[in-house]
């Protein structure tokens, strides 16, 4: 991600208006702020919640104190999106504390939902996934969960305004 031509091409997609999803564990987090803080003007969305691997006190203590971090760059949203990947269960012991640290520092503004569906088919099934993630928005207000659940996705997706990006090269012609 910080190799120059890689840049070029992330470059373009704020040159298009269109913003770049940013899946990171807490080890590369260093490398990402960088990324983040260099592309002010790119809307970056950080998927599964930064991806808190680690459940150790120790591994999420560093996953917040990373998360704490981008959440000072105002180009960053989070998705909070599979909670389950790396312990492969749904349960809201598990989810809740994820998604309060990812809204309390972020807040609901700047946080979506998301699931990894239907990977997360594996450990869960979707009416499971939603009522545990619901229920760790309890603490909330109802516009709170509004936004968390709906309006940060609209706002970010714009379903149904989208135009196809028109190609800018054949890709017809294999290149080598």
């Amino acid at each position: 991600m910080l190799d120059p031509r890689w840049q070029r091409g992330l470059r373009e997609v704020t040159r298009r208006g269109l913003h770049f999803e940013l899946q990171a564990v807490p080890d590369q987090y260093v490398h990402a702020l960088r990324l983040v803080e260099a592309f002010s003007d790119t809307t970056f969305v950080l998927l599964r919640a930064g991806m808190p691997a680690d459940r150790t006190p120790e591994g999420m203590t560093f996953w917040r104190q990373g998360l704490a971090r981008f959440a000072v760059c105002p180009n960053v949203l989070v998705k909070l999106s599979g909670l389950g990947t790396f312990t492969r269960r749904c349960r809201l012991d598990e989810w809740q504390p994820v998604i309060e640290t990812a809204i309390d520092l972020f807040s609901p503004g700047r946080c979506m939902f998301g699931s990894n569906f239907p990977i997360e088919k594996l450990w869960t099934d979707y009416a499971t996934l939603t009522s545990v993630f619901r229920a760790s928005l309890s603490r909330y207000t109802p516009g709170e969960q509004q936004q968390v659940l709906h309006d940060v996705a609209a706002r970010t997706y714009q379903p149904g305004t989208s135009q196809p990006v028109p190609a800018t090269r054949d890709r017809s012609k294999t290149h080598q």
